[in-house]
């Protein structure tokens, strides 16, 4: 299961977001850790989560300069659904 979140931001407001992947890591790692808090949640580059060396989830986040005044924004967060581990 997977879901993109895309939109155009301001500038400013995209330069204030300069660190949305460690915001979204922390808060990805914190929910998979209420979950099961048995498990150790391992976050392996890039922004790939992982439980018993199992991926369980992942998250990007691409930005792209439009123009001089607006950038292009996508948030994208995915979880792994099968009941085999991968």
């Amino acid at each position: 299961f997977n879901v993109n979140i895309c939109t155009t931001v301001s500038r400013e407001v995209s330069n204030q977001i300069w660190n949305l992947q460690e915001r979204i890591a922390v808060a990805i790692a914190k929910t998979l850790s209420e979950i099961k808090p048995e498990n150790q949640i391992q976050i392996a580059y890039p922004f790939h989560y992982l439980v018993d060396g199992g991926k369980v989830a992942g998250h990007l986040v691409q930005k792209i300069q439009l123009d001089q005044n607006f950038d292009f924004l996508r948030i994208g967060i995915g979880t792994n659904t099968a009941t085999l581990p991968p």
